[in-house]
């Protein structure tokens, strides 16, 4: 009988899992799609990213290397390639910025600069006496361009001389100090009619009229000209002690454009004056003409009368004696010698604060206010013995001689009129020439 077989136990293998659920091929379709939709939606994103300017988005890239994937590929190529672009842009915007407010910054100093120079022109332009408009141009010239020094020189149309006028940071003794053409700055600026810039300098290489006014050792130095009808009628000279505060383009540009403006108003004040001294003036001897003696002598009288009794004014009358005759035996050059010669003398021998004018023709009057009669007299006598002593050349060389008489008179404390006065000094020169002429009368 065969053995049963025995019974069998648990098995100790594990079982194989089953395979895993094969999706249907539909199924495999639709994940595809969806993965290609997504890759697709990337790339429309970052499109979009790029159309908001920002440029660091990238879309996704799968590893099927299908046509998306290689759209998305180009898109992230064209995305470094624009955010390389839009860095170099913003960079040059952000320099182009930088430039354009340095240069709005210099326009606004150009503009202030400017303005400040339309101000100074019309400042100056207001001013018609010279004197005063030489004062003016040390405060104007600062107002512009900020400086540390200036300095006015001047032509003294006297002498030929510069002299310096005025001045801003320097020692007032500094004022009436001769420069010398080709010495210093200023001195340059006159022999080469040039405007001079000096850098930086000790006090030594100053002019020798101004170092010792100069309150530091060194100083940066522009000169500017002040050139009319081919004349330098002076200078402009300012300067700057900061080492590091040289003079710009733009500043020296501006001295150029200032200095041409005070030269025109220099001019148009000169010329202001001459007309006017030539209203008041006579053309041959440059003493006052009867016009203006007229005038004066009316407020003459009314400091008199305000002043009286304390007060007193004489009159001289004065007579070239046979001026007719000097005339047509040595000619007129001759006769107009002889009276510039006595005016010389008037003015040599009276008071600047004395009334002196030609009175017409060969006659000169004088009005001496708080004098005597005695003092009228010394007067007189010491220019009839001037023009005395005195010659003038003849056509051929030979020294000529001419003589004056005079009158002198004081005011009558009951009469005190224009016409008492010079009516008794004029009675007092006719009994001068009864009396034999060359001598002085009082009435």
């Amino acid at each position: 009988m065969m053995p049963k077989p025995a019974a069998e136990g648990p098995s100790r293998v594990r079982a194989a899992p089953p395979p895993p659920a094969q999706q249907p091929p539909r199924d495999r379709a639709k994940t595809s799609a969806r993965d290609f939709e997504t890759r697709l939606e990337s790339i429309v994103n970052t499109i979009q990213e790029f159309a908001a300017l920002r440029f660091d988005a990238r879309a996704l890239v799968g590893p099927d290397g299908d046509i998306a994937d290689a759209v998305a590929a180009g898109v992230n190529f064209l995305a470094e390639e624009l955010e390389a672009s839009f860095s170099e842009i913003e960079r040059r915007v952000v320099d182009r910025t930088a430039e354009l407010s340095i240069a709005t910054q210099e326009l606004g100093d150009r503009v202030r600069v400017f303005t400040a120079l339309a101000e100074f022109a019309a400042a100056v332009n207001a001013i018609r006496e010279p004197e005063r408009l030489v004062a003016a141009l040390v405060d104007a010239v600062g107002a512009v361009v900020p400086v540390d020094t200036v300095v006015i020189i001047m032509l003294d149309r006297g002498d030929g001389r510069y002299r310096v006028s005025a001045v801003r940071g320097l020692a007032p003794g500094a004022v009436g100090a001769i420069i010398e053409p080709g010495d210093g700055t200023a001195g340059r600026t006159i022999s080469e009619r040039a405007v001079i810039l000096t850098e930086p300098h000790p006090r030594a290489q100053s002019n020798a009229a101004l170092r010792d006014y100069l309150p530091h050792e060194t100083t940066w130095a522009v000169g500017v000209p002040l050139i009319n009808d081919d004349t330098v009628l002076g200078v402009i000279s300012v300067g700057r002690f900061e080492a590091d505060a040289p003079f710009t383009p733009a500043e020296i540009e501006v001295f150029t454009l200032l200095g041409s403006h005070a030269v025109l108003a220099l001019a148009t004040a000169y010329l202001i004056e001459e007309v006017s001294a030539l209203a008041i003036h006579d053309g041959l001897t440059g003493l006052y003409n009867r016009r203006h003696f007229d005038a004066e002598f009316d407020h003459a009288i009314a400091r008199y009368k305000r002043r009286s009794p304390a007060a007193n004014l004489a009159a001289i009358m004065f007579d070239l004696d046979h001026f007719g005759n000097f005339n047509r035996q040595h000619g007129h050059l001759a006769g107009d010698a002889v009276l510039r010669l006595f005016a010389g003398v008037l003015r040599e021998r009276l008071r600047s604060a004395d009334l002196v004018a030609r009175y017409g023709g060969e006659e000169f009057i004088a009005i001496l206010e708080d004098s005597a009669l005695p003092d009228a007299v010394r007067v007189a006598e010491e220019v009839r013995r001037s023009l005395e002593s005195c010659t003038v050349p003849g056509a051929d060389g030979t020294p000529l001689h001419a003589t004056v008489s005079a009158g002198c008179a004081v005011i009558d404390p009951a009469d005190p009129t224009r016409e008492s006065l010079i009516g008794r000094a004029d009675v007092a020169l006719f009994m001068a020439k009864e009396a034999g002429r060359n001598q002085v009368v009082a009435a």
